[in-house]
């Protein structure tokens, strides 16, 4: 599964589960950890979680856009 198909499930689910941690980079260490939390803190996590995949795709998306407006010399 790549990033962008993991974070659309991550934001459609609401809910961390394995097949999603290689893709987004999260450490199993960390999923147990998180399922350690109440469901509030989980919440809060999976939304800064969102965020920051959000901007990762946003920033290579603008990175590809800016090499097919620079061609190289």
């Amino acid at each position: 599964m790549n990033k962008y198909d993991a974070l659309q499930k991550l934001k459609e689910t609401r809910e961390l589960s394995t097949d999603l941690l290689q893709a987004l980079d999260v450490p199993f260490e960390r999923f147990l950890r998180i399922a350690q939390f109440s469901k509030e803190r989980r919440t809060q996590y999976i939304e800064k979680l969102i965020k920051r995949e959000e901007c990762k795709v946003r920033a290579k998306l603008n990175e590809m856009a800016y090499n097919i407006k620079e061609p190289t010399k």
